[in-house]
């Protein structure tokens, strides 16, 4: 009977297959992970990427220093006609709130810069000489201030930055 069955398995088609079956699963799980891991190293690094660049909001808060200018003034000083005052210094406004404020204020420096400049010698001029020896210069940044966000019509520059402040007095000369 077993002479039999074993005749049965040899002559039977389907049955010296087992060996061919397992190296077919084995190349099919071995063809499965090779994809699987291409798939992997392809989309991994772009998903990673697209997290690390991900664009800032327009309405993210942001803070800058734009540069006004470095100013020279010279005035003769009411009440002393014989002296000039001279005052240097570099101006900066922070300007700190969305980005899109940020923009505006960059685009409405380059159009007014004349005017800014013309507003730093005024407010120079009238500025009382008390004020340019405070330590701070308080008065000065404070009333720079006021008058840069009324020029521009928006309330942008939350702060003004002098620095390299020197005051002279020198005689005129004829």
């Amino acid at each position: 009977m077993a002479a039999q069955q074993n005749l049965q398995k040899a002559n039977d088609p389907m049955h010296g297959n087992e060996h061919h079956d397992s190296f077919l699963e084995w190349m099919a799980l071995l063809t499965l992970g090779i994809l699987l891991m291409v798939m992997l190293f392809i989309y991994i690094p772009k998903s990673i990427a697209n997290q690390q660049v991900k664009k800032e909001p327009e309405n993210s808060p942001g803070e800058f220093e734009f540069p006004l200018g470095s100013f020279d003034c010279r005035h003769q000083i009411e009440g002393d006609p014989d002296t000039t005052r001279i005052v240097k210094f570099d101006v900066h406004a922070h300007v700190d709130g969305k980005i899109s404020d940020l923009m505006m204020f960059d685009r409405k420096l380059g159009d007014f810069q004349n005017r800014i400049q013309e507003v730093v010698d005024e407010t120079i001029r009238e500025c009382p000489e008390t004020h340019f020896h405070e330590n701070d210069l308080g008065h000065l940044k404070k009333t720079l201030k006021s008058r840069i966000n009324t020029m521009i019509g928006k309330e942008l520059v939350d702060n003004v930055i002098v620095t390299k402040f020197q005051m002279f007095r020198l005689p005129n000369q004829i």
